[in-house]
């Protein structure tokens, strides 16, 4: 600790301030220390903590040059780029196109990095003065080669190839080859002979096949196979004569005889050698004519292990479907609006949330397990194990005014939640994440929508063509058009052809495929012939059973109407 100032040293110091002033250090002006009054504070004359503030004040958020690059990332990798050619040509690195991907959604794999082998060491060249020594030496060190290459030298007589020369001394050709070049004998190449042989037999062929001979015929006849035969005629230009059939009935007659001699107890390639066919044509056959061959001797005892392991797989991977959800407690509905919107107000009450979907700086579709009443992913029924993904647009601009809640929309309540701008640029995308979470995923559930309604035709022809593209992809949700309106009658012949992949209820109204909504919460499981929802209810009942969408499936596995108390 410092010395302590006496009471004389102070009354000394008090009297000196009073009779002179305090020097005041001017603005700018440095000592020793690395420091500068900036004429409210000292600041720090290195470098690094001037980088360092000016971090600290810079803006938060994607950059424009960010978002720029990332909508070209996206574009690449969708034109079918690797991350390898997306970085070349971006003239970034592989971690930034990384990154670039995962904030973007798309499934890019990153690349096993490889070790590189060293190359092998060049043997020593043989010289002329060292080859005969280590022939000598090897064959002193082993009595075995001395004896193949006396039977060698004994078999060789200037006719015959190596490949002769082994089969009758019994010596792999690579060995017969490797001793007489030691040897220093060369037998002749097998290829002449064979081009000699061939041209004799093309100039046969155009004869024989005038007369009638079959491709196994001439096979048969210049002891080669059917292909050289096929080759043969292809380059002759002869158009080869086809395999009678032995049924003279036809496909007909052919097909007329199987299920007879399938109650005889003969085997499929039991059959096909009966009536002149391959195996193929006979299975083939069965199938068209829905009929199995029951198997025989060992292959009915056979299990398909592969199989049955992937059966295996596919239940674990069901039984692990869980509840993703990030927020557990879901809000307790009142019967009451949150928010009357002005009677003149056609859009969002909140401008600020609309985004475009072509700025590169999120996805359209969001995980469902980011919403506490939908869940990220299906627990039960017959879409189980399918990941929930969610669209929200802006409501009132795409909706119709007819809407029974067009000024109580529940969007009134929900300011953060991000509407994106309807038209082409986001049918455009939607298509390609669409694709990607069906390329990832075995099943997708789409949420149509949080906010927002389908606002023309062509939207709804857009989801027709990629329920028929993409065929693991659904879609349930809630639409204002009334039929008898283009829009409402689009959705409806839709949900007819596709009743058990697209789930769209009309609101306001009770009936099949039905939804409305009540200004009063209550007890009850069922109001008329429409059960109330059941996430609501247990909300309401204060049941903590964590219910939501995805261990429900009330909206997209039954067309009864469903009852909402107004939120």
């Amino acid at each position: 600790m410092p010395d302590a100032v006496s009471s004389s040293d102070q009354a000394l110091i008090d009297a000196f301030l009073a009779k002179n002033q305090v020097t005041k250090v001017p603005a700018g002006t440095t000592s020793q220390a690395p420091y500068v009054w900036n004429g409210r504070t000292l600041e720090s004359t290195g470098p690094s903590w001037r980088e360092a503030n000016r971090r600290k004040s810079r803006k938060s958020g994607t950059t424009p040059e960010v978002a720029a690059r990332r909508i070209k990332v996206s574009d690449l990798i969708h034109d079918g780029k690797t991350a390898q050619e997306a970085a070349d040509a971006l003239g970034v690195s592989l971690q930034v196109i990384y990154k670039d991907c995962s904030v973007l959604g798309l499934g890019v794999k990153q690349q096993q990095k490889t070790r590189r082998r060293a190359a092998p060491k060049p043997k020593p060249a043989l010289t002329a003065q060292t080859a005969p020594k280590a022939i000598a030496a090897k064959s002193r060190h082993d009595p075995r080669v001395e004896k193949n290459r006396a039977a060698i030298r004994d078999a060789f007589d200037g006719k015959k190839t190596a490949a002769q020369i082994g089969r009758e001394t019994g010596i792999h050709i690579r060995t017969v080859k490797s001793h007489l070049s030691a040897l220093g004998l060369t037998p002749p190449s097998p290829y002449k002979r064979e081009l000699k042989e061939a041209i004799e037999r093309r100039s046969q062929l155009p004869a024989l096949v005038a007369s009638g001979m079959t491709n196994p015929q001439l096979a048969e006849k210049f002891g080669v196979s059917t292909s050289a035969i096929s080759a043969d005629c292809k380059r002759l230009g002869l158009s080869p004569n086809r395999t009678q059939r032995r049924d003279a009935g036809g496909n007909e007659g052919r097909r007329a005889q199987i299920p007879r001699l399938i109650e005889e107890g003969l085997t499929g390639p039991q059959i096909a050698q009966r009536l002149g066919c391959s195996r193929a044509t006979i299975y083939k056959d069965c199938t068209e004519l829905g009929i199995s061959i029951p198997r025989r001797g060992r292959a009915a005892g056979r299990v398909d292990h592969i199989a049955e392991e992937k059966a295996r797989k596919a239940e674990r991977k069901r039984a692990e479907v869980r509840d993703r959800r990030r927020f557990k407690t879901t809000p307790v509905p009142t019967g009451q609006a949150s928010r009357l919107a002005p009677q003149d107000l056609h859009e969002t009450m909140f401008p600020h949330s609309r985004r475009d979907p072509l700025d590169g700086s999120q996805t359209v579709l969001k995980d469902g397990a980011n919403s506490s009443k939908i869940g990220g992913g299906v627990l039960k029924g017959r879409l189980k194990g399918a990941k929930i993904l969610t669209l929200t647009l802006e409501e009132r601009a795409t909706c119709p005014r007819s809407c029974l809640v067009y000024r109580e929309c529940y969007g009134n309540g929900m300011q953060y939640a991000h509407r994106f701008a309807h038209g082409p640029g986001l049918m455009r995308k939607l298509a390609e994440e669409l694709k990607d979470a069906c390329r990832v995923n075995e099943m997708v559930l789409v949420r149509l929508h949080i906010l927002g309604d389908f606002w023309s035709v062509e939207y709804v022809e857009f989801w027709r063509s990629m329920l028929a593209e993409l065929p693991n992809l659904n879609a349930f949700g809630f639409t204002a058009r009334p039929s008898g309106t283009p829009i409402g009658d689009a959705i409806n012949a839709l949900r007819s052809d596709c009743p058990d992949r697209f789930m769209i209820r009309t609101s306001g109204r009770s009936g099949e495929w039905g939804s409305f909504t009540i200004d009063f919460p209550t007890e009850k499981k069922r109001i008329g012939d429409a059960i109330v929802c059941p996430e609501q209810t247990a909300s309401m009942n204060g049941d903590d059973d964590g219910r939501h969408c995805g261990n429900c499936g009330f909206c997209w596995a039954s067309r009864g109407p469903v009852a909402f108390v107004e939120h």
